[in-house]
Order: structure tokens, then C-alpha cells, then sequence
């Protein structure tokens, strides 16, 4: 996408003005009707301040907090990290703060690093009172040691890399904690080199990858990593102290941390720091200093909420970043992870283990926002709220299912920020717990793929949804249309046994004459078709089918590599019939694994995917399918995710197009720009 270039000048405490260029969608001034839609282009914020979620792309990683812009509080680094679209860190600066207390930053600056590859290296950043920035690197186990140059915002060596010796294994996270007499700590995360996969070492692709026995105990290992921690005289000594293991224990968490920080408690005095580590499944431990002369930390305790429960991170793998609070004190926290950014409060208080206690976590926000729908967004457009303009319905990997309200109209829409839709009272959380379809390490991923729809005929849209649980529910609406109310998830059943099929499916469901359709895929992988017997009870209707006869199958792999496709029924070609409408995942063969697409393009990634109906709408028959074109060329989206969704939202002549990609965004596709030849 082609975005204008804003300029900004950045106040570098009291030096030279840095004139940076920053990448922004165009944003036109006034109410929030007044944003235009653009064909090909994600939906912005439609909101009058413009601020949102503040997301890179797939997965973040917070990296430091540092002074550059004379700001309040201090900008920070971010890494946009595996699987995002434009990976690499990224420079944001300061800008104001939200009424919930959350940081507001302004357009990314994407900055260099060291290394060759396009990911960010593991990292740790200190900054000097009223000095430079420094950071070590992990590159090739050995640490690459840096300074920020202020005027290029490029990292310049400062000593050659740094052996390391009396690891195990190479290191994972790392955090520094520099001390006024020039000492540099280190302590780095090591894992114990087990894999989570069976000994069998059968590829998880393949139809006989097995991660679990027939008591649904895993069958792989146990991965965990310790702490180690060494010792710098400056930080340009040329070696260090061979590394230690801190604690007696096997391991401290189960898989990974996802990040460590040094953070600071109330009084600015070495007793008061402590390291912070966010793992894999969304706890904070808490290392507590003893020893004001040096790093002598105590075991861990967890961080708690306000309600004495072991705090989880709205996300999977949690780095956390210690973020000064407006006190001054390093003890909030930014955290990253699977999703956008999220602010983690200090209230000040401790439990009576001495946990810290955290209130619940808020955004932090961006300027100039993207409309964000979480990674992985499952996206519906329905008048959700009963004021006569389409919002958007959306679930995301994270688990939850979102409304964004639209503040215009269906013509020039605007849309509001997502709030959590709930069920019986409570967010909508889908997790997969320990028997996770790809091992217990992915038990965080909810992967919510719903379908809005009047499902009981009674006049108020429903949810009809599956997920990464590979079962089908109904969330019915209890409430009115203006103030929809849902009622707990209900099984639907098929010959009095659940509906089940493969996962991270998103149902299509049309009404057909006096009967509703309900579409996913099959434990074969293959569309399905099941005619609606009441709310809880589908007759199985057998498999849907080419024009050739054969079955429309959903890729070339199995295991976790099936499932995972998008469908919508709709009269997509306006011939009076309803033709599918499928999003895939870059992995995908639709409709059979040696000639499906997007296999066979030559760029593989997710598509966008026409299968027209030549058959009935009661008896449906599709010819082989085109991938949708934007300006004549196939709508690519990233690899894990593109979810498609025709409708009467934007510009007159639709059905108009939405697709939601793996990083968040929603894109908008005028009709008169699509083609399927």
C-alpha cells in the first residue's frame, strides 16, 4: 500500500532537531463520517481522536523505554516481530496519555539493527541518566554490544561481541541492569533443550503426527528454561563472568519466557529493583533484589490483580517492558505478544507474598490508528446495535469476539474502537486448554471464527460459531436489537452427536426459503452441508460438490495444517443464486491439493476465492475457483489468515468487499476495482 509521508520534527533533549519521515494512512480532518473509505486500503479509526490499539503487525515484542523526544514520559522501541508484514523495530514517540492512564504514541519510524536477518535480535536497553542508549544483542550466541546514535537512530558498536561461557545451551531473552559504578549484569533465559514434540519425530504436518496418547497426556517433552545470570566490569570489558544458574529449581517456567525486564518498585534504590519475566502462557514472575552492593535476586513470585489471582496477559507469550508510571518509577508495564500492545498499571500495593498487584490492562494507543480487530480477525458486518448502520463483528486468535461501532453510516462508515461482546455477563474467551490441536504450548489460542446471523428466526442476530475447539455453538440473543444480550454457548448437534469438522473454521449460514444452510468443513477436510432441523439440530445434507463431482477439499496438509478456511455465502455474481465466497491461509489447496489455489499461483499466500454456483440454492454446485482480483491483480493477504466478507457497506454498485488479514487490519475493495477472470 502506498501511504503520504507526514514529517515531524523530534526534539532530541535540547540537540539538533531530527527530521524523521513516518509511513501513516491518510486521514481527513473533522467528524467521523467525514473519513472516506479507500478502495484497497485498511479501514482506519473512526473516531474523532483518531487513537487506537497500538499494533505493528502479527506480534510485538516491547524492547526499552528510552528519552529521545523531551517528551513527559519516554518513547519506546518496539519489534514487530515473526510473521508480521513489515518485521523489524520500530521507533514511536511519545505523545500524550489516555484517560485509562495508558501511554499514547505517536506514527512508527522503523530503525535499523544489527544482524542480517529481517527479525529483530534478541535485545536489552538501558540508558544513561542524561546520557547514551545502549544495548546488547544476541547474534550467533555471542552479545553484540551498542550505542543509539541519536541523529541516524542507528546502533553503532562499542566493543567487539562478547563470548559466552558456562551456558548450557544458547541463550533466549535477556535483560541488563546497569549500575552507577559502571558493573553491567546479566541475565539471560536458557532452555533445556527438549522439544515439544513426540521422540517419534514425525513432521506435525503429517496425518500420523500424534501430540497426545489415547489418555490425551501429551506425548511430547517437557521444554522449560532457567535463569542465568553474568557479570560485566563496564560494558565494554573484554569478557565476562563465566554464567551461573540462579536457582536450585529444574527450570522456572514451562516452555519460554517471552521477555524479560528490570523494573523499579516505589523508591529509586537498588533494593527496589527487581527483574519482571512474561511467559509463554501469560504470567508475570517477579525477582525481587536483595542486596544493594549487587544482582541477588529472589525466587519469583507472581504478579496479582486487584483480586488476589495470579495474573494472565490478554496474550499468548507476554514480554513484558518496565515502563515508568507517572511517578517516575519503572514499575508499569507494557506488554506485547500475540496482539497489540497492552498497559499493565502498578496500583502501588503488594499482596501478602509481596506480589505485586496490577489493575486490568488497557491498550496502549497510537495515533493515527489503524481500526484493530486483533491478530487473525474473523470478520462479520451486521447492525449489530439496531441503529440502522452495519458495524463489524469480529473474533480474533486471542479468543474473543469483538463489536466495532459504526459512527456514520453504511455509506461512509466509522468505526468506533472494539469492545468485548459477552455471554451470560462475561467476555466471549474461547481457549484451548491443555489438549491443544498442535500440543499443550498453543493452549492460548482461541482462534474464534463467528458467523452473525438470526439463527432462531426470532428477529435478533445471533452467533453461530466454531473455533480452535473444531466444535459448533449458537450464542443466542436474549437481549432486544438495540441492546442484543447473549445467552451462554449451546452445543448444535447432528444425529445426537456435536457437530465437529476441522478447526479455525468460519461457518457460512444462509436462509433458504424456509430453511438455513450451514456450511464448514468436514473431518475430511471437504465443505460440508447440514440443513438447520431446529436451534440445536442439523441434518447432515453430505458433502458439496464441483461441477466435475468431486468433493471441494480444503489443502495439501494435515494435522494442524487443516481447517482454517473462511465462508460466506452470498450472491456474489448477482445471478440470483448464492455462490461461496472462501478465504484460505497461505498452506491451503482449494478445491484439491495438486491444482488448488493458492498452491498453485506462484506467490503463496492467502487468497480470496470466487466459487460460483451453477447448480440451485437448494442444491448447490460450484465450478472450480478464481482467485478475487484487486485492480487486476489476486488480493494477496499474509500467510496465516484472510478472512473475506461481501457487503453493502461503501460505495454504491456492491457488494462491496472487507478482508481481514492476520495482522488486524480490515481492508476495504470497491467493487467496480474487483475482478475473478
Amino acid at each position: 500500500m502506498i501511504y503520504p509521508i507526514i514529517r515531524f520534527a523530534l526534539a532530541l533533549s535540547g540537540r539538533a532537531l531530527l527530521l524523521v519521515s513516518v509511513a501513516c494512512p491518510a486521514l481527513s480532518a473533522g467528524t467521523p463520517a467525514s473519513i472516506p473509505l479507500v478502495s484497497g486500503e485498511p479501514l482506519p479509526v473512526g473516531t474523532p481522536d483518531r487513537r487506537g490499539p497500538l499494533s505493528l503487525g502479527l506480534s510485538h515484542q516491547p524492547c526499552a523505554a528510552v528519552r529521545l523526544s523531551g517528551g513527559a514520559r519516554p518513547d519506546i522501541l518496539v519489534s514487530a516481530g515473526n510473521w508480521s508484514r513489515n518485521p523489524g523495530l520500530y521507533f514511536l514517540r511519545y505523545s500524550g496519555e489516555d484517560p485509562s492512564g495508558a501511554p499514547v504514541f505517536a506514527d512508527p519510524l522503523r530503525i535499523p539493527t544489527p544482524g542480517t536477518g529481517k527479525m529483530t535480535p534478541a535485545n536489552a536497553f538501558w540508558q544513561e541518566k542524561g546520557g547514551p542508549i545502549r544495548a546488547f544483542w544476541i547474534i550467533n550466541g555471542k552479545i553484540h554490544r551498542t550505542v543509539l546514535n541519536p541523529q541516524t537512530l542507528g546502533f553503532e558498536p562499542t566493543a567487539p561481541p562478547l563470548e559466552l561461557t558456562g551456558l548450557p545451551r544458547a541463550p533466549g531473552a535477556i535483560a541488563v541492569h546497569a549500575w552507577d559504578n559502571g558493573r553491567v549484569d546479566i541475565v539471560l533465559a536458557v532452555g533445556n533443550g527438549e522439544s515439544q514434540h513426540p521422540a517419534d519425530k514425525i513432521d506435525w504436518r503429517s496425518p500420523d503426527y500424534r501430540p497426545y496418547d489415547g489418555a490425551f497426556i501429551s506425548r511430547g517433552g517437557q521444554p522449560a528454561q532457567a535463569l542465568y545470570q553474568t557479570s560485566l566490569a563496564s560494558h565494554e570489558a573484554p569478557a565476562a563472568e563465566p554464567a551461573r544458574k540462579l536457582f536450585d529449581a529444574p527450570y522456572e517456567v514451562r516452555f519460554f519466557f517471552g521477555g524479560l525486564t528490570f523494573a523499579t518498585f516505589e523508591e529509586d534504590t537498588p533494593e527496589s529493583t527487581a527483574l519482571v519475566g512474561g511467559t509463554v502462557y501469560g504470567n508475570i514472575h517477579v525477582y525481587r533484589n536483595t542486596d544493594p552492593a549487587s544482582l541477588s535476586l529472589a525466587p519469583s513470585v507472581l504478579a496479582v490483580t486487584p483480586d488476589g489471582i495470579a495474573l494472565r496477559t490478554p496474550v499468548f507469550n507476554a514480554p513484558p517492558l518496565a515502563y515508568p508510571s507517572s511517578d517516575g518509577f519503572a514499575s508499569d508495564l507494557i506488554i506485547g505478544g500475540e496482539g497489540s500492545l497492552s498497559y499493565l498499571r502498578y496500583t502501588g500495593r503488594k499482596a501478602a507474598s509481596g506480589a505485586p498487584i496490577y489493575a486490568r490492562s488497557v491498550p496502549v494507543l497510537q495515533e493515527n490508528a489503524l481500526l484493530y480487530s486483533g491478530s487473525l480477525p474473523v470478520i462479520n458486518v451486521a447492525d449489530w446495535d439496531g441503529d440502522g448502520a452495519l458495524d463489524i463483528v469480529s473474533g480474533n486468535s486471542e479468543g474473543r469476539v469483538l463489536f466495532f461501532k459504526n459512527l456514520g453510516d453504511s455509506r461512509n462508515p466509522a468505526f468506533a474502537n472494539g469492545v468485548e461482546i459477552e455471554e451470560d455477563g462475561e467476555p466471549i474467551h474461547i481457549q484451548q486448554g491443555y489438549v491443544a490441536v498442535q500440543g499443550p504450548i498453543e493452549q492460548r489460542w482461541g482462534y474464534t471464527s463467528p458467523r452473525v446471523f438470526d439463527w432462531d428466526g426470532d428477529g435478533l442476530l445471533d452467533i453461530v460459531m466454531s473455533s480452535a475447539l473444531s466444535r459448533h455453538e449458537v450464542y443466542f440473543n436474549r437481549g432486544t436489537p438495540q441492546e442484543p444480550r447473549l445467552g451462554r454457548a449451546r452445543r448444535l448437534y447432528s444425529e445426537g452427536i456435536d457437530v465437529h469438522g476441522t478447526w479455525r473454521v468460519q461457518p457460512a449460514v444462509a436462509r433458504i426459503g424456509d430453511r438455513v444452510a450451514y456450511v464448514i468443513l468436514d473431518t475430511q477436510n471437504e465443505l460440508h452441508l447440514y440443513w438447520q432441523l431446529d436451534p440445536r439440530n442439523l441434518v447432515d445434507a453430505g458433502k458439496l460438490l464441483l461441477d466435475n463431482g468431486s468433493p471441494i477439499n480444503a489443502g495439501y496438509q494435515q494435522a494442524g495444517g487443516t481447517g482454517r478456511l473462511k465462508l460466506q455465502l452470498v450472491d456474489w455474481d448477482l445471478d440470483g443464486r448464492l455462490d461461496l465466497l472462501i478465504g484460505t491461509h497461505r498452506w491451503s489447496s482449494v478445491p484439491n491439493p495438486q491444482t488448488g489455489f493458492p498452491r498453485a499461483l506462484s506467490h503463496k499466500d492467502a487468497v480470496v476465492l470466487f466459487l460460483k454456483n451453477v447448480g440451485t440454492d437448494e442444491k448447490p454446485v460450484y465450478a472450480f475457483p478464481k482467485p478475487l482480483k484487486f485492480q487486476g491483480r489476486v488480493i494477496y493477504q499474509d500467510s496465516h489468515i484472510c478472512t473475506p466478507y461481501a457487503t453493502a457497506l461503501g460505495a454504491p454498485g456492491g457488494p462491496n468487499l472487507l478482508v481481514g488479514d492476520q495482522g488486524g487490519c480490515i481492508y476495504y475493495y470497491a467493487r467496480k476495482d474487483l475482478s475473478w477472470d
